[in-house]
């Protein structure tokens, strides 16, 4: 089921998560992706950067792939080209991921549903940081 508007779900979903994949993750700090990942691990979030480049992001050592994260994730938040989204998804609906996080100005429809049908949480088109300053701080945008 899609969320976006339910804040009650997304509150509770903040608060149960304690790890978050981010798909598609820069290792440049300017970069919106890179600084996502800063502020949710700031927030206590530990985060598994996925990018097929490798190397070391925020720390940690990024995975080509989601399925080759070695824990579970809570949330998988996806920075990627429409064109990526049915894998990623796929991806973590095999991870048992709790949601499935499409980042501001990112929407597939067919994903969305796959998602849904197999009982992730879908968020689509929504930034992941500005949701969660406004519904656990409390921080309006």
């Amino acid at each position: 089921m899609s969320l976006t508007n339910d804040k009650t779900a997304l509150t509770a979903l903040f608060k149960e998560a304690r790890t978050m994949a981010i798909v598609g993750i820069d290792d440049i700090p300017t970069r919106d992706s890179y600084r996502t990942g800063e502020y949710l691990q700031a927030e206590g979030y530990t985060v598994f950067p996925v990018t097929p480049a490798g190397g070391e992001i925020l720390g940690v050592q990024a995975a080509p792939l989601l399925d080759a994260i070695p824990a579970p994730v809570d949330i998988v938040v996806l920075f990627c080209t429409p064109a990526d989204i049915p894998v990623y998804a796929e991806a973590a609906i095999r991870k048992k991921a709790k949601a499935l996080w499409l980042q501001l100005g990112i929407e597939h429809e067919s994903a969305v549903r796959s998602a849904s049908a197999a009982g992730l949480i879908v968020v689509q088109d929504r930034d992941v940081v500005v949701e969660h300053k406004r519904l656990i701080k409390g921080i309006e945008p």
